[in-house]
């Protein structure tokens, strides 16, 4: 199988845990085991494929936290998709290693802690961010304002606080941006921000006594 490229098995009812070896796949770009009943821990192996281009494992039953070798270890990756899950624990530092390529990121739907990576400011490709559904705390980095391709970034469903910040408005092809259940629609949005957005959701937001800009 060294020359296969695409592996395709998504929605198959596909259950047990993921191979603790994944040698002899050099030429994969595609790796699609979404919507399975797959359970157990995501192996560091998968960093062995280093030509992978797309890892979905979305709507599984992995769990576990999500290995930095994974997220930092594919050079040419253009799409991570471990949404609907049962991960835990950070979202590793190491996604801003190798992550020039990196165009959408979905980690929602899972039990992920602590902080929004500020490392997540150097994936200057990225066009989404979905990290709807999880338990971050913290603030949203400034450093998110040098993604200038991002177009959705959807946060809600978490426990962030703190002020939004003004550097966001830096990202012009913003056009979704969802806060729901973060901050008070009461305290609005600045100028700056309110050209880029077509679609901002404030629903049962909150925010601390801090101006937002």
């Amino acid at each position: 199988m060294e020359k296969l490229e695409v592996l395709d098995l998504e929605g198959n009812r596909i259950s047990g845990t993921l191979p603790s070896r994944f040698k002899g796949l050099k030429a994969l770009r595609v790796l699609n085991l979404g919507f399975n009943e797959i359970q157990g821990q995501i192996p560091v192996s998968l960093s062995d494929c280093v030509a992978l281009q797309i890892l979905n494992l979305a709507g599984n039953k992995l769990n576990g936290s999500i290995p930095g070798d994974v997220v930092g270890g594919f050079r040419d990756l253009r799409g991570l998709y471990l949404s609907y899950n049962q991960l835990s624990g950070p979202i590793p530092n190491e996604i801003g290693d190798n992550c020039w390529k990196l165009e959408f990121l979905e980690l929602s739907g899972n039990f992920l802690t602590e902080e929004i990576p500020k490392r997540l400011g150097k994936c200057r490709g990225l066009r989404s961010i979905l990290l709807f559904s999880n338990m971050l705390d913290g603030s949203i980095p400034p450093d998110m304002g040098q993604l200038n391709q991002l177009e959705v970034l959807d946060v809600s469903r978490n426990s962030l606080n703190g002020a939004l910040p003004s550097e966001l408005g830096n990202c012009s092809k913003l056009s979704v941006l969802v806060l729901s259940n973060l901050w008070d629609p009461q305290r609005g949005v600045s100028a700056s921000l309110h050209c880029c957005y077509k679609f901002i959701s404030w629903e049962a937001c909150k925010l601390n006594d801090e101006e937002p800009f």
